[in-house]
């Protein structure tokens, strides 16, 4: 999903939660995912990249 500045996230360990977020598992699972925050934070950004991560791993 290439460079994401993850030193905002405070105690987040973000790069655990894009490496889960990019293996689709929650997708195979039927789990819904809410990206929620303030406007210009990445919400859009990320919603792509997963989605882009999910197409080519097929």
């Amino acid at each position: 999903m290439g460079k994401f500045e993850t030193h905002k996230w405070g105690g987040l360990n973000a790069r655990s939660l894009f490496q889960t977020l990019a293996s689709s598992q929650w997708i195979r699972d039927c789990n819904h995912l809410a990206i929620v925050g303030p406007t210009g934070t990445g919400k859009s950004w990320l919603a792509c990249a997963l989605g882009s991560t999910r197409l080519h791993k097929d």
